[in-house]
């Protein structure tokens, strides 16, 4: 089988229940692991890090340390974390989860480094315990990343939103943010994303018409607010490297400061708007975009009829999640569009466009002290 159309197969594996089960079990051994041997109720505040998929899984997070563990919560580029965050900010009531599921991530390592050497509790969020992040943590979360291979991420995004959404709920049951009805509640609420991701693939016919309409727009914008913010970062992610076409990921409200000025009749914008607070900033947009007839593509499971009527198109999404566990079953839609944009535009969904990874490049490899192409030997 062709490596794309086995990114598909893992793509589509996350309306069963498998991909779901065994990264619960690992993150959940893990996570009672921890909390045996760690305080977790004297935390303050929540770091986390990552790049890419891992950085957009960690948006995911913030909202889900704040909204169920109680804690404030901030998501940091890894570099950025390792090389300019200040020391004094850390400290002891302070943890930074470190997300890098092929557990590569070198920035990632140094910023767990870091935030040891102020005694800051560390935790990693991986798939592997023989790599460079795993290794610097003092604790980690296991998921089942490994599966994936080295390829374009999908099911191990949703893992890593798995093990820091149930890292959520366990340091909300120990600082008391959460009382035994709140943390079965969360509880329950997994359970039914898990149910409801079984909903998805009656959907795959839809999203593929969609993308064959739009296969030529010069750009995809991808909006959301609130929880789902990393969401659409991690879709127009996803968008650029299985289509090779540009994408951007962008919250709502930010969105139509500005950047609204590119948006014309070929433009697609898709926003991700599960039922709750976004709707009155969605119907804006909606209605802003009906103006110079761009085309509007809704992810909902709001029955409003008012969002039917201002929406070009509208896909109709699982009902009864929590806004705060829609990420988890949002994203796969997404993916399918953009493998299968990949697919109508000939590029490789799975593939390295340029034949090397830029993250694990290294200029000194390749060029001398004063900038000039190493010539390989011959």
């Amino acid at each position: 089988m062709q490596a794309k159309e086995q990114l598909l197969e893992r793509i589509l594996s996350l309306t069963t229940d498998l991909p779901w089960r065994e990264s619960i079990r690992l993150s959940k051994d893990s996570i009672k692991e921890i909390s045996e041997k760690t305080d977790l109720a004297h935390i303050k505040h929540v770091y986390l890090t990552g790049g890419g998929t891992s950085l957009y899984a960690a948006e995911v997070g913030k909202a889900y340390m704040e909204a169920i563990a109680g804690v404030r919560a901030e998501a940091v580029p890894c570099y950025w974390f390792s090389r300019y965050m200040p020391l004094a900010v850390l400290g002891r009531d302070a943890l930074l989860i470190g997300i890098s599921q092929t557990g590569t991530a070198l920035s990632v390592a140094k910023s767990i480094e870091l935030a040891q050497s102020t005694g800051a509790l560390d935790i990693a969020v991986s798939g592997y315990t023989d790599k460079p992040v795993p290794a610097a943590a003092r604790h980690v979360v296991m998921t089942d990343a490994r599966k994936e291979g080295p390829t374009v991420k999908s099911t191990s995004y949703v893992q890593a939103l798995i093990a820091v959404y149930l890292l959520a709920i366990e340091i909300g049951k120990a600082n008391g943010a959460l009382n035994i009805e709140k943390a079965s509640y969360w509880d329950k609420q997994l359970e039914l994303a898990i149910v409801k991701s079984s909903e998805l693939a009656p959907l795959v016919n839809q999203v593929y018409d969609l993308a064959e309409q739009y296969k030529e727009a010069p750009i995809h914008h991808v909006l959301a607010t609130g929880p789902n913010v990393g969401t659409v970062e991690e879709g127009s992610l996803k968008i650029i490297e299985m289509a090779w076409v540009p994408s951007e990921g962008r919250e709502l409200e930010d969105f139509l400061h500005g950047r609204f000025r590119i948006v014309d009749k070929t433009t697609p914008l898709l926003f991700i708007a599960p039922e709750g607070a976004t709707k009155s900033k969605l119907l804006d947009a909606l209605g802003a975009a009906r103006h110079i007839d761009a085309p509007t593509i809704v992810f909902t499971d709001d029955d409003d009829p008012l969002i039917t009527k201002m929406a070009r198109h509208l896909v109709r999404m699982p009902s009864g999640l929590d806004e705060y566990l829609t990420p988890m079953v949002y994203i796969t839609p997404l993916w399918m569009y953009g493998h299968r944009l990949g697919i109508l535009l000939g590029t490789d969904p799975a593939g390295n466009r340029h034949g090397f990874t830029p993250t694990a490049y290294d200029y000194t490899q390749h060029f001398d002290s004063e900038g000039n192409l190493i010539k390989p030997a011959t």
